[in-house]
């Protein structure tokens, strides 16, 4: 379903509010800005620093709420988010973390923006893995865009990637958007094993199973549901083993998206296929263990 524009406006201000709110006080109005405060509070697993991070440190990953986080470097003594946080205060996470931080600090801004899944494009040559990236509002253009807040230069011109992006409004070439490959995927005129994801699926059954999951979890975000790329839903279907139905039913919401982009696909509950996910199961894979949920 289409809502219309000031609807959607409405939806994608809504955050909770914390008593840890002081942290954002100095906040820039730019989206820049925004990013680079979310890339201060996180050290990412895979970045530059990488080799420096304890093995304690990595259970931060599973850390995934705004509040939460926010705690955390209160009780290590920091004030502002903007203010250089140092390396042994900030949480370890991955892209998912510094978007969620992103987001919430849009959102306090009252900057219309919502979490999306995308396949980068220009991080490996043999495989395409997954990137959570931030769709919101630019009032100045009038248009939605995409933005990646847990990517900069400094990091592409450490691992050597000669691309240039602009990370506020990034070229969905480079990061490829879930319905647009899942449709090409479908058509065939994709190469999937590009896209075997994660888990380093081969065949092509396995890989539009790992795609169609991610989809899945990409619908959840645009209804404010955090779903990382290691959740699986449970239930009201399994999305680890997915049904020719609900490949249908994809099909007909990504070509809904791709005619409008910018749209909400409502959840549809006295659809099973369309239901909104209740029970979800999630792995941690430096903990070696997962654990089922109700949402």
């Amino acid at each position: 379903m289409i809502l219309n524009f000031d609807t959607m406006k409405v939806f994608y201000v809504e955050r909770t509010p914390t008593e840890y709110d002081a942290l954002y006080r100095d906040l820039p109005n730019a989206v820049h800005g925004i990013f680079q405060a979310a890339r201060n509070i996180v050290e990412h697993y895979k970045g530059i620093n990488k080799y420096r991070i304890s093995p304690d440190r990595y259970h931060d990953i599973d850390i995934n709420q705004p509040d939460s986080i926010l705690q955390r470097l209160a009780r290590s003594g920091v004030t502002s988010v903007i203010q250089p946080i140092p390396f042994e205060h900030k949480l370890v996470g991955h892209c998912l973390t510094i978007a969620i931080m992103a987001l919430d600090m849009l959102r306090y801004k009252n900057i219309p923006s919502r979490l999306r899944y995308a396949y980068c494009t220009y991080f490996s040559e043999d495989i395409y893995p997954e990137q959570i990236l931030i769709e919101y509002w630019c009032e100045d253009r009038q248009t939605w865009l995409l933005g990646d807040p847990s990517m900069n230069q400094e990091v592409l011109d450490h691992h050597q990637i000669a691309v240039n992006v602009d990370f506020c409004d990034v070229d969905t070439t480079l990061s490829q958007p879930i319905p647009w490959v899942w449709r090409q995927l479908r058509k065939g005129q994709l190469d999937y094993s590009m896209y075997r994801g994660i888990h380093d699926k081969q065949e092509k059954r396995q890989v539009l199973e790992e795609v169609a999951r991610i989809f899945v979890n990409d619908l959840a975000m645009m209804n404010n549901l955090v779903l990382s790329i290691y959740d699986y839903v449970l239930f009201p279907y399994q999305s680890d083993h997915l049904s020719e139905e609900l490949f249908y039913c994809l099909d007909e919401i990504a070509d809904a998206l791709l005619v409008s982009p910018a749209t909400m696909v409502e959840y549809d509950e006295s659809n099973l296929i369309r239901c909104q996910p209740s029970r979800v199961v999630r792995k941690s894979v430096f903990r070696q263990e997962e654990h089922v949920f109700d949402v």
